[in-house]
């Protein structure tokens, strides 16, 4: 049985014989238990509101995206190559660049730049769902694919640009499944090495400048 709580003052006796308490001298006291009120009352709406991605025209992100029950879907060949399939028809359906990346077993990390008339959540959403719907077929799956929203950071910074850049790049390294970034087959390092524009873009001048060895990975043999 749910109680019910009155805001009416106690008349008990040994308590002021039934005297009425004395109103708040501070008017703005009055108005601050009001608030209180009113917040303990929305409290719970507050809580199950999701926060607005923070987005900026022209922005960089580093985006993470993660299995649902951190399940390992990315583990073998097929489902990689399938997920890089589906990046690189996002490609050719909307304007961005891709200036890195790492696919692991069960999560993926993106350093993505959307065109300025473009919508990160728009381009996102439809690789995870188009994902999604390919790779359940594929499997003969049915249920959620992704564990809830991806997750993105504005890299704001040219610190930010270096220590998001070599974690994507070194994931796999820290993982212990090789031991040179460049080894790894589903990391930047070997698509820039692969070739420039597919699914990695040519790196910058300024990769090229933090970064020597990964940027003479994209120099073409003359």
């Amino acid at each position: 049985m749910q109680k019910t709580f009155s805001a009416r003052p106690s008349h008990r006796r040994g308590d002021g014989g039934g005297k009425k308490p004395e109103a708040a001298k501070n008017p703005a006291e009055s108005k601050k238990f009001g608030v209180v009120s009113i917040s303990i009352s929305v409290f719970p709406v507050v809580l199950g509101m999701r926060r607005p991605r923070k987005t900026q025209v022209g922005a960089t992100y580093h985006v993470v995206a993660r299995a649902n029950r951190r399940e390992h879907i990315l583990r073998d060949d097929r489902a990689k190559h399938l997920f890089l399939e589906t990046v690189q028809r996002a490609k050719e359906k909307y304007s961005f660049r891709i200036l890195n990346i790492c696919i692991m077993g069960n999560h993926f990390h993106l350093m993505i730049e959307p065109a300025r008339n473009e919508s990160l959540s728009k381009i996102m959403q439809w690789i995870l769902s188009v994902f999604a719907r390919q790779f359940n077929r594929a499997y003969s799956l049915e249920g959620h694919v992704w564990y809830d929203r991806f997750k993105s950071k504005i890299i704001s910074s040219l610190r930010q640009f270096v220590a998001t850049f070599s974690y994507i790049s070194e994931n796999p390294v820290r993982a212990n499944l090789v031991t040179r970034s460049e080894d790894y087959a589903y990391g930047g390092p070997a698509f820039i090495r692969a070739g420039p524009g597919w699914i990695v873009e040519r790196p910058s001048a300024l990769v090229r400048l933090l970064f020597p060895g990964f940027g003479n990975q994209a120099l073409p043999v003359q």
